[in-house]
């Protein structure tokens, strides 16, 4: 096979990694197609790349496809090993359903940064297909049919009602951490990604330090599969309360915002977020600052409760001791108006408050949303 030279720059476009605020590129491990990790894993290609880790298509030395995961460098253990190791023991005995709805390694090991002080943790899944995102942005048609909705939604609570049942906030829901599983033809798709590699190596460059980047190359799949809800590098363990910021933020929850303490009730936020999002193509609260985020709460869901209010050490730079906007009028809409269905389903309307409800302590669990009537159509 006519095998094409991979082109390596140092020019200053910034890719992949590069474009994160904060980028440090020995933070992250050197990596470029072709090379073996650990002696067992082969690079084939590069899948995707975060704040935290960067994500590569690889086979082990039975030629098996894998998806390796290597986070950045750091002499603490990372969140998403905690997480496995607190739940080892239940994903060996637990008959909950949404187990099945949450990626979990197949092996984890570290490797040594090239300073040696440091190491990388590494996880080894089986290989999905595009996240909710890359999927939706790959249609025609960007939003999704009702069915399809509800049947996803059952999918993400199953995983958080899991989650949550063993004191684990994921944290950080958002489209880009749902990924497809793989149709039936998974092998012909991987294979022809990396053929795709071999014949058309994606862009590499060299930082001014020296350090490799390597573009991303896009997973085409045009089937619907199942939902599988990854990436528990920012999850949260132990019982609640927590505090602190947490939440891309146009997912995140007013009581993250306003510095209240938290619980689990955050990644049910999220999730309604989310859940609008599939239907409209649209983030509700936006994804520009946290005020223009409080703003279209106000605007969709009406004023917070007092109640709320009191306990957010943030709360009064927003709203006043009775719980109005401080920072001019905001015109109060009804989410039916945003979301134009036919006909008019008020069970999915009644569904969707359930979840973006201000107050925390209103605010349904995941449990609880299982059995809400519109599911159970």
């Amino acid at each position: 096979m006519l095998r094409i030279s991979r082109k390596q720059s140092t020019k200053t476009t910034l890719i992949d990694e590069e474009t994160i605020s904060g980028y440090k590129s020995t933070n992250y491990y050197p990596i470029n197609v072709g090379d073996t990790i650990c002696d067992d894993y082969k690079i084939k290609a590069k899948l995707g790349y975060g704040r935290d880790s960067t994500v590569w298509l690889c086979t082990n030395k039975s030629q098996s496809f894998k998806t390796l995961k290597v986070s950045t460098a750091g002499k603490a253990q990372c969140r998403e090993t905690r997480v496995i190791e607190h739940l080892v023991d239940t994903l060996a005995t637990s008959e909950h359903q949404g187990k099945y709805c949450v990626r979990w390694p197949e092996d984890i090991f570290n490797i040594d940064s090239a300073d040696e002080e440091r190491h990388h943790e590494c996880f080894v899944f089986e290989p999905l297909g595009p996240s909710l995102l890359e999927f939706m942005e790959g249609r025609e048609n960007k939003t999704f049919h009702i069915a399809e909705v509800r049947w996803m939604a059952i999918y993400f609570l199953n995983a958080l009602d899991f989650l949550h049942t063993h004191e684990v906030v994921h944290a950080d829901l958002k489209l880009d951490n749902i990924l497809l599983t793989l149709p039936s033809n998974r092998s012909a798709i991987l294979n022809k990604l990396v053929t795709a590699e071999k014949l058309s190596p994606s862009f590499a460059k060299i930082t001014a330090g020296g350090h490799p980047v390597v573009q991303s190359r896009e997973m085409n799949q045009s089937d619907f599969t199942f939902p599988i809800l990854c990436d528990l590098g920012s999850a949260v363990l132990g019982r609640p309360p927590h505090e602190g910021l947490a939440q891309g933020l146009p997912y995140r929850a007013p009581e993250v915002i306003l510095e209240g303490h938290w619980n689990e009730k955050i990644d049910v936020w999220s999730m309604g977020v989310i859940i609008l999002e599939l239907m409209i193509d649209q983030r509700l609260f936006g994804d520009s600052t946290e005020e223009y985020a409080l703003q279209s709460m106000v605007r969709w869901l009406s004023s917070p409760p007092v109640a709320l209010l009191d306990r957010c050490t943030r709360a009064d730079q927003f709203f006043d001791k009775s719980g109005r906007w401080k920072h001019g009028e905001i015109a109060h809409e009804k989410l039916e108006d945003r979301i134009e269905i036919e006909p008019e389903m008020p069970q999915l309307f009644d569904f969707i408050r359930s979840m973006l409800k201000w107050d925390p302590d209103e605010r349904w669990s995941a449990s609880e949303l299982l059995k809400h009537p519109w599911l159970q159509d």
